[in-house]
């Protein structure tokens, strides 16, 4: 499952290692509330990567501190200078959820067979979905929900083959 992140709000031009904030020039207009609660995006090598915002201080104008979860050295915030900044809209994770409830009572299957469980939840995890299953057993299991482990989904049989790591099962 890859990230539908949408709103591009600006580039990080500053980086200040002392304060382990970065400087985000904004793109337009600014109306956004940006918490702790959801990841902002930053852009690294084409790839949207979640970083949790510790505080942000914006007080008009074009351009919005932000301080970010997991930059506690100027080595790992100079990195980021240059970045695009994305948001992910409130509708599509609004949409994401439905269609993530949508997946209980699926029954998972490995292709040999060998697992067969029922999806009982999603957890959100920053950064990762898992899925919440129960074997037959009463064994509860947390699979990560991404696409390369998704073989097929048959909605009609309300099923998911998925191929999953050597030993996932017995970890949980």
């Amino acid at each position: 499952m890859s990230y539908k992140t949408g709103k591009s709000i600006g580039r990080i031009t500053k980086v200040k290692g002392y304060e382990r904030s970065v400087t985000v020039v904004l793109e337009g207009s600014f109306t956004e509330e940006i918490t702790g609660k959801k990841p902002v995006f930053l852009e690294t090598e084409g790839r949207p990567v979640p970083f949790f915002v510790t505080w942000a201080d914006y007080r008009g104008g074009n351009t919005i501190k932000l301080n970010l979860d997991g930059c506690e050295s100027l080595e790992n915030i100079d990195d980021l200078k240059g970045c695009r900044v994305l948001l992910e809209p409130a509708d599509k994770e609004a949409d994401r959820d439905k269609d993530l409830k949508k997946l209980n009572g699926f029954r998972i299957i490995t292709p040999d067979k060998s697992l067969e469980a029922v999806i009982r939840g999603i957890i959100d995890n920053p950064g990762q979905l898992l899925i919440k299953a129960q074997t037959k057993d009463g064994k509860e299991l947390l699979i990560p929900l991404h696409e390369d482990l998704i073989v097929s989904i048959d909605k009609k049989r309300k099923s998911i083959i998925m191929k999953l790591p050597e030993g996932l099962a017995e970890i949980n």
